[in-house]
């Protein structure tokens, strides 16, 4: 009888080391980047169509003929800039966190967490404004510049001021957030692939050995069962170190 070699299960297998990933970083470094400005160009597109006499006030724009375009091109400006900012910080903290083996598809989703929740506290930050300002109207209009004594039009201008606080200084805290579940993620991931690996090589340890193949020093001698011994005859079994046998095969007697 031949050993068979055994293999190991598929799911006891060792895990691999992660390969270093700098690309993917650059990677997520652009897109992070983008969407600064993605985020800055679609957030001044609503604020400029709400209230246009925010940035009249508030940037000096008297003397602008098209004050939507303008803040389309000025969310563009600050969005890229502080995309960069951004980028700089949550690639740096990755790849620090990571080791540079981040993969490309993993930052990119966490990127998306983050951008969701400035979009988020842009919307908050809005709706927040307005309810400051109802509240307190007067108060509203003696803090801040260029509000207007319309009702509605000082509710449009605290949705505008309310959103670009919430998107600049919520946005910071989402990125903080979001990066600190990243770490905690990323510990989670470290522990399972560890107490993977100690349950893989605990389950080769455990595995038996196969068993040895069966071996009998005298099998030649041992008779073979397609020829069996003729009737009347002795056959000797074979001799062993402690045993002598024999075997009688009676012959038929005819009466």
């Amino acid at each position: 009888m031949c050993a068979e070699k055994t293999q190991p299960l598929e799911y006891a297998r060792p895990l691999r080391a992660q390969p270093v990933r700098p690309m993917a970083l650059v990677g997520i470094a652009v897109v992070a980047v983008f969407s600064g400005a993605v985020l800055g160009v679609l957030t001044n597109a609503v604020n400029g169509a709400v209230s246009p006499t925010y940035f009249i006030n508030v940037m000096g724009w008297q003397s602008v003929t098209n004050v939507w375009f303008t803040t389309i091109m000025q969310g563009a400006f600050e969005g890229t800039a502080i995309g960069f900012l951004f980028s700089a910080i949550l690639t740096t903290t990755i790849g620090i966190i990571s080791g540079a083996t981040c993969s490309f598809a993993l930052g990119l989703r966490w990127l998306g967490f983050i951008v969701a929740g400035i979009f988020a506290l842009w919307i908050v930050g809005g709706f927040s404004g307005m309810a400051l300002a109802s509240l307190n109207p007067n108060a509203f209009r003696t803090t801040f510049v260029g509000v207007s004594g319309d009702r509605a039009q000082m509710l449009r201008y605290a949705w505008v001021g309310g959103s670009i606080w919430g998107a600049e200084f919520g946005g910071f805290a989402a990125i903080m957030v979001g990066l600190i579940l990243f770490r905690i993620k990323w510990r989670k991931m470290l522990l399972q692939q560890t107490g993977q690996v100690s349950r893989v090589r605990s389950t080769l340890r455990t595995i038996p050995s196969p068993p040895k193949p069966l071996h009998s020093p005298n099998a030649a001698s041992i008779p073979s069962i397609s020829n069996p011994p003729k009737s009347g005859t002795v056959t000797s079994m074979p001799s062993h170190p402690q045993h002598h046998l024999a075997s009688y095969t009676p012959s038929r007697t005819s009466r």
